[in-house]
């Protein structure tokens, strides 16, 4: 597991392309107590319907109508409420390799979103602020990590998943000021839409509330259940790092000042800027394996490609 305390939760969207809806679900309802988790078509992907793959559904005339026309491929698979245990990364490998056997990609249609209850930050105003000053400060490399097993960001994320540094350095003068109120003042101009990549559209008010969730939607598709495990494990404990009393502000303050807006551009972010990329892995990780793992992702065995060139790095994991 990834030591993560019991009160942080989350979910995950797997998106997939190729793959047929008829034969995602049949598959899918083999597996055993995948009840909660469910299909669906995506719209970037394919159709739009949803229903559970246990049982429940939502539409049936569309369900059976989907089912029925083998053309229909790609969409995504939808997890309930998970927790740091055995049974969540058991399931979610299962499922990854289970999309692969019927003939899932995850191509460069397709993302990883991610959802973090609001917990994790809590109710103190501070943490939230920090987080924003940690993105603004390291989206680059945020980017970069979230690509995955890639080298460069997927088709259209710009539509689904619109980096914040330009609205950041926008609020840059109130973000170096450090006025907590006037952050949080700002974030509902980010949650009156769903295109960014850091997505406040599901926590109702920018701060703590019982069942909401922060949505992290950079993250290229994948299917493989490492990849999906330490993007988890990197954004829970980056969140954890803007809550934490010893939040290291003249790490953050000297970064403020010398921060370069030409750079801080998604043209940019599959450039590797190691300085940054070791400074933030030792302000959010407290360990050197997390370290390891999150510098392995990030540099891709030091490949880069151009801007529009998806395509698969070296393989650095093993399964």
């Amino acid at each position: 597991t990834l030591n993560l305390n019991n009160s942080v939760t989350f979910g995950v969207e797997i998106e997939f392309e190729k793959a047929k809806l008829r034969n995602v679900v049949k598959a899918l309802n083999l597996l055993d107590d995948y009840n909660d988790w469910y299909f669906e078509t995506e719209k970037s992907i394919s159709l739009s319907n949803e229903y559970f793959i246990g049982g429940t559904i939502y539409n049936p005339c569309a369900v059976e109508a989907n089912l029925g026309n083998s053309k229909i491929k790609g969409g995504e698979i939808i997890s309930p409420v998970l927790k740091d245990n055995i049974k969540t990364w058991n399931d979610l490998k299962s499922i990854c390799i289970k999309l692969k056997q019927e003939g899932a990609v995850a191509g460069p249609l397709t993302g990883s979103h991610i959802h973090l209850g609001t917990q994790i930050l809590g109710k103190k105003e501070k943490a939230w602020h920090n987080l924003i000053i940690l993105w603004l400060l390291y989206e680059k490399v945020i980017f970069r990590y979230s690509y995955g097993e890639s080298t460069t960001y997927r088709h259209k994320i710009r539509m689904y998943a619109e980096p914040l540094s330009a609205m950041l350095n926008y609020y840059k003068d109130v973000i170096y000021k450090k006025k907590t109120k006037d952050i949080i003042e700002f974030l509902p101009e980010i949650i009156e839409t769903k295109s960014y990549a850091l997505d406040f559209k599901k926590t109702k008010k920018p701060k703590y509330s019982e069942n909401n969730t922060i949505e992290i939607r950079c993250p290229n598709g994948t299917l493989e259940h490492i990849i999906w495990q330490n993007n988890i494990n990197f954004f829970a404990k980056l969140f954890l790092c803007a809550k934490n009393n010893d939040f290291n502000l003249e790490v953050i303050e000297k970064r403020l000042y010398s921060y370069d807006e030409q750079s801080n551009q998604l043209p940019f972010y599959g450039d590797i800027y190691l300085e940054e990329a070791i400074e933030l892995s030792n302000m959010v990780f407290d360990n050197d394996l997390d370290k390891k793992y999150f510098l392995i992702q990030y540099l891709k065995s030091f490949e880069t490609s151009e801007e529009r060139d998806y395509k698969q790095a070296k393989t650095f994991i093993k399964n």
